[in-house]
C-alpha cells in the first residue's frame, strides 16, 4: 500500500513544528510496513524564509516533496486559490517518482481544501483528518466565510473524514451536515515512560505544555496556583513559546510566584518526556481543543491530569486519571488544585499509563488507521 500524506509543510530546524503532526504520522505508518510519502504545500508568507518553488529530500527518514510559494497574508480566499495551483504544479513532479499511489491522506482545512480540487481529475481514495482549532465552533457563523466554505468543499469530496473526539464529531455534524469517524490522532507515546520521582527532589511538581496564547489557559492555570499553592511545597513548570510570554512573566511576578512558577520555553519532545518521568501532575486549561495530544502524551507517562471540559479531551480522562472543570474557571481550577495535592496518592501512575497505551498509544492509533485504509481501498 502506498499512501500520500498531504501536509501544510515540513519541520526544520529553523521550524521545527512546521507539519510536524503529518510527519508523526508518515513515521508510524512506515514503522508498520506501509509505503509512505509526504507532499507539502506551504503557504506561509515570505517572512518565513526558506526555498520557493520545488524541493525535494528526506525529512526524518520520509521522501518529501515540496512546493514553497510565500502567498502567506493575501487572505485564506487566495491562499486555497495558490494552493489548488501549487499541488497541480507539485503532481507532476511526485508522479514521475511515485508510481501506483493508492490512497490520500491530508490533514488541516486548508491544504484537505487543495488536496480536494486537485483530486477531482485523479478520483484516488481520500481521507481527511480534521483538527483545526477554528472549525470547532459551536456556530457555524463563528467560523470564517472562506474557511468553511473551503471546509463545506473539502468533507464533501472526500470518503472519510477523521476528527479526534465525540464532542468535534457533533459540531462538525451539526455545521456542516457530515458524520465525521472519531479516531485517536496520532501522536509519539512510545516516548513517554512512567518514571520514578527523584529522591532529591521534594516538592510537588506540576508541568503544563502548551503553546504560551491566552486560548491555552496558561493565565487561569497561574491565578489558579497562586491561589491554592503559594508558599507549599509545590512547583510549576510551563514548556512553550508565544506572545502570551511577557503577559505570563508579569503575571507570576505581580502574584510573586517567581520561586515557584517556571517558565522553560521550547524544548525537545524528548526532554519534555524526561521532565514528565519525573512530574507528579499534567494540567492544562485549552480553552478549545480538537483532541488534546497533549494530555495523552502526559498520561502515557503515567501522569493524572487536571483538564478543562474544552471539547477534546473529556471522553479519556475519567475519575481514575484526573479532573475535568469549566472552561475559564480560575476557582474551580483551584479548588482542583488543591485536591490533587491533597490526594497525590490516589493515582495509579502504571495504570494510568496502560489504558493510554492499550486505547490511544501510536501503536493502537496507528493500527486503527490502517484498518481504515484497507476497508476503503476493499470498495
Amino acid at each position: 500500500m502506498k499512501v500520500m500524506i498531504a501536509s501544510q509543510g515540513y519541520p526544520s530546524e529553523k521550524y521545527p513544528m512546521n507539519g510536524i503532526h503529518q510527519f508523526v504520522y508518515a513515521k508510524a505508518l512506515q514503522k508498520q510496513g506501509i509505503d509512505v510519502f509526504v507532499a507539502c504545500l506551504d503557504m506561509r508568507s515570505i517572512r518565513r524564509f526558506r526555498k520557493f518553488g520545488y524541493e525535494e529530500k528526506i525529512v526524518d527518514g520520509i521522501r518529501t516533496y515540496a512546493w514553497n510559494l510565500p502567498v502567506g497574508g493575501l487572505g485564506v480566499k487566495a491562499e486555497g486559490k495558490y494552493s489548488v495551483w501549487a499541488m497541480k504544479k507539485l503532481y507532476k513532479k511526485i508522479i514521475a517518482k511515485e508510481k501506483n499511489i493508492d490512497l490520500i491522506h491530508s490533514h488541516f482545512t486548508e491544504t484537505s481544501y487543495a488536496i480536494a480540487k486537485f483530486n477531482k481529475d485523479y478520483n484516488y481514495p481520500y481521507i481527511i483528518s480534521e483538527h483545526s482549532s477554528s472549525i470547532n465552533k459551536e456556530n457555524i457563523l463563528d467560523i470564517p466565510y472562506a474557511k468553511r466554505e473551503m471546509a463545506k468543499y473539502a468533507y464533501e469530496n472526500c470518503d472519510k473524514l477523521i476528527v479526534g473526539s465525540p464532542f468535534f464529531r457533533d459540531r462538525i455534524h451539526k455545521n456542516f451536515h457530515i458524520e465525521p469517524i472519531v479516531m485517536p490522532t496520532i501522536s509519539e507515546t512510545d516516548l513517554f515512560k512512567v518514571g520514578k520521582k527523584d529522591i532529591n527532589r521534594q516538592a510537588y511538581k506540576i508541568v503544563s505544555t502548551g503553546n504560551l496564547k491566552k486560548s491555552k489557559g496558561h493565565r487561569e492555570v497561574i491565578e489558579a496556583f497562586g491561589k491554592s499553592l503559594k508558599n507549599k511545597d509545590a512547583k510549576l513548570y510551563i514548556f512553550g513559546g508565544g506572545e502570551d510570554y511577557n503577559y505570563l512573566k508579569a503575571l507570576i511576578e505581580k502574584l510573586d510566584l517567581e520561586k515557584q512558577v517556571f517558565l522553560r520555553g521550547y524544548i525537545s519532545i524528548e526532554d519534555i518526556a524526561k521532565e514528565y518521568k519525573d512530574a507528579d501532575l499534567f494540567v492544562l486549561a485549552s480553552h478549545s481543543e480538537t483532541y488534546g495530544k497533549a494530555y495523552i502524551e502526559a498520561m502515557k507517562a503515567g501522569l493524572p491530569v487536571i483538564s478543562t471540559a474544552n471539547g477534546g479531551s473529556e471522553h479519556f480522562i475519567n475519575e481514575d486519571n484526573g479532573l475535568v472543570v469549566p472552561v475559564e474557571n480560575v476557582d474551580k481550577l483551584k479548588d482542583g488544585l488543591i485536591y490533587m495535592f491533597n490526594h497525590r496518592d490516589k493515582y495509579d501512575k502504571l495504570s494510568i499509563s496502560e489504558f493510554i497505551e492499550n486505547n490511544f498509544s501510536e501503536l493502537a492509533a496507528t493500527k486503527k488507521l490502517i484498518e481504515l485504509y484497507k476497508d476503503l481501498l476493499k470498495r
